[in-house]
């Protein structure tokens, strides 16, 4: 079974935080994920997808912060937190 392609349309703009962005950047993650559907098939991957895009001002510190957190493994179980839903 072969890998499907990635089909390529403009990708949302970095997002900073800035929350006047944040319905359109929402909106362009969704719709460029609702395309490629068969590659972003996980939470995990839609999320860091998103996250890939937070790099500026607050919402970069944020995306840092989150992906510390979620990539850190449970004192308890030694088992990474993971990125939710």
């Amino acid at each position: 079974m072969s890998t499907p392609a990635e089909i390529h349309i403009g990708k949302p703009n970095n997002f900073d935080g800035n929350k006047g962005y944040a319905h359109h950047f929402l909106s362009s993650c969704e719709s460029y994920l609702s395309l490629n559907d068969q590659i972003y098939n996980t939470n995990k991957k839609k999320i860091i997808f998103a996250l890939s895009f937070m790099l500026e001002k607050a919402a970069g510190d944020w995306a840092t912060n989150h992906t510390t957190i979620a990539l850190a493994p449970n004192p308890t179980t030694n088992v990474p937190i993971g990125f939710g839903t």
